[in-house]
């Protein structure tokens, strides 16, 4: 069975392409303002982005949240996430694993993504995720692992990945965790 995408997204897509002049600056201050918990925006939003008290996101009733909406504007229109990027970038240094989790997993996504041009475009946030690599959380250095050879195997650009092959062989050698090292040694030799 083919995959068709929803009529809706097509025409969303098209009118955000077509408009993406006009419509970049409001999207970015929209997504920005979620990320950042700007309430002026977030109460008038049914979009989720924020953690409540315990260091779990939120989850809305359309169940829609603002990393889901930088991943698919990043497909559509990546010139709109210019300005946001480095904003979700400064999300990896969350206390709360929950949200450092989603932003390495989106990030990831964003940098392996077929033709992403993104980590060497912004290779400060590149590399400032590549740091999560040494995340007190072995989940999210499990995730970076996955992450990592996925740029090994999507990336055309000789310096992301060569970063990230020097990342996955220090998680090799030297992960605490021996799950993560053989997770690392399995992805790679797969």
């Amino acid at each position: 069975i083919r995959y068709r995408p929803n009529p809706s997204y097509l025409a969303a897509a098209s009118i955000i392409r077509k408009s993406v002049d006009r419509l970049s600056s409001p999207i970015a201050s929209l997504v920005n303002g979620l990320i950042n918990g700007e309430t002026h925006i977030v109460e008038r939003s049914s979009i989720g982005a924020q953690e409540d008290q315990e260091g779990t996101d939120q989850q809305n009733q359309s169940g829609v949240d603002v990393w889901t909406i930088v991943y698919e504007l990043s497909r559509v229109a990546p010139d709109i996430i210019t300005t946001v990027l480095g904003n979700v970038s400064s999300c990896l240094s969350s206390p709360h694993l929950s949200r450092r989790q989603q932003v390495v997993k989106l990030l990831g996504k964003l940098f392996y993504a077929r033709g992403s041009k993104l980590a060497k475009k912004f290779s400060p946030c590149y590399r400032q995720w590549l740091s999560r690599s040494n995340d007190s959380e072995w989940k999210i250095r499990l995730d970076m692992v996955h992450c990592l050879v996925s740029i090994l195997k999507a990336n055309p650009h000789p310096e992301p990945v060569e970063e990230a092959l020097n990342t996955l062989t220090r998680i090799i050698q030297y992960d605490p965790k021996l799950d993560v090292r053989l997770a690392a040694l399995h992805d790679v030799c797969d």
